[in-house]
Order: structure tokens, then sequence, then C-alpha cells
């Protein structure tokens, strides 16, 4: 068995402890998942679903906060209850280490020390897909380094193989997920995210901008 369906299985079932932790057992339940409910008793009735479902969402990481983001704009999905509650849902985390950042760049082929005159490494900003750095290139000019956690990519495509597979199961068995279409939503929050981690893309957009500004 390979290590990537090693680590699909582990974040699924991950994903699914956390859904019966907070009191969405009856979900899997109705999704024919039984087998996984591992929900015992708690304190989550204390908190209201919206709430529960923006803990789940937290708990699980960069991939299911953003789902969380991307349904915070779907008032055509959600009550205005959840809609209010996911806006909640915060990109910022803890920056990762000097030694990382070199690691990401020099795997991409930069060698830090040749390509800039300066690199703070110090983020201007943090969030769950990467980071931002301020440089200096070596002709003088002052650049934003956008640096991708490691890892993240590989993290990002195990969770939405995991989210079109769940998708799927509860078009097919449950009839509010034939309702909301969720398939159709997996997908849309699939092309948005890749579209995030594909830096090299963004940098060619950004350079096709800068272009036409010269224009």
């Amino acid at each position: 068995m390979g290590f990537r369906k090693i680590d699909h299985m582990r974040r699924y079932r991950q994903v699914l402890n956390r859904l019966g932790h907070h009191g969405f057992g009856f979900v899997l339940d109705q999704m024919g998942l039984s087998r996984f409910n591992t929900q015992k008793k708690a304190d989550y009735y204390r908190f209201s679903v919206p709430e529960r479902v923006r803990m789940v969402l937290e708990e699980l990481g960069a991939t299911f906060v953003k789902l969380g983001q991307l349904l915070s704009l779907r008032p055509d999905l959600l009550p205005a209850s959840f809609i209010k509650e996911l806006e909640k849902l915060q990109d910022e985390v803890p920056p990762f280490p000097p030694q990382q950042v070199k690691m990401v760049l020099e795997l991409a082929g930069l060698d830090i020390d040749s390509v800039f005159s300066e690199f703070d490494f110090n983020p201007i900003a943090s969030a769950s897909i990467g980071q931002v750095h301020r440089a200096v290139l070596m002709n003088g000019q002052e650049v934003a380094v956008k640096v991708q956690r490691p890892e993240v990519a590989e993290q990002v495509a195990i969770d939405l193989d995991i989210l079109q597979e769940l998708a799927r199961v509860a078009e097919k068995r449950t009839k509010w997920g034939q309702l909301y279409q969720l398939e159709e939503v997996v997908q849309e929050f699939s092309q948005a995210i890749c579209a995030e981690i594909d830096f090299a893309q963004e940098g060619r957009n950004a350079m096709r901008f800068y272009e036409l500004f010269l224009d």
C-alpha cells in the first residue's frame, strides 16, 4: 500500500472523527457511514449547529478553512446564521521557520544569496497556504516573495479527494446532498483552491498584468 493511500485513509478517518466529535454522527448515519461514527456524549450541545460547523472546519485545517470561507459567500446555499459564523474563520496562522522558507525556495531552484541582496525572513503576512516575505533583487528592485507552506499541495490534494468522495456519497444517499448539489459545490471549491496554490500561474498572471500596465 502506497504512502499516499495510507495518508488518505488516515485523513479520511480524521475528518469523520471530527464530525462525530462535534455532534454530526447523524450525518454519517444518513450517508451510510455509521461504522465511522465514534460520537460520544460530550458538551457540544452547548454550542449552536453553525458554531459546531465552524469548529469542525477550524480543527481540520487549511483546506477546510478555505471551504468555510467560500461557503460564507454563498447565501444562496446557507442560512444567515451559518454565513455569520463562517465569516469568523480566519486564515492567519503562525509563520513557518526560516530554515523551511530557505528549503522551499531551494527546491524551487532559487538560491537566496544569489538572487536577492536582501531577504527578510520575518513574513509580512502568514496564511494557511503560504506566507509573504519582503526581499530586494540584485538590481535593487524591492519585491514580495510568496512562499508556499511545505507539503501543503499534497495535503490539499488528499483533502479534495476526500471532499469529492463524501460529496458523491451524500448526493447518492441523501436528499440534502441532492438538494445542495454537493458535487458541484466541491468542484467549484476545488478549482478555486487549486488556483490559489498554483503560485507559478499567479506569477505569470502578475507578470502579464505588469507588461500590460507598462504598455
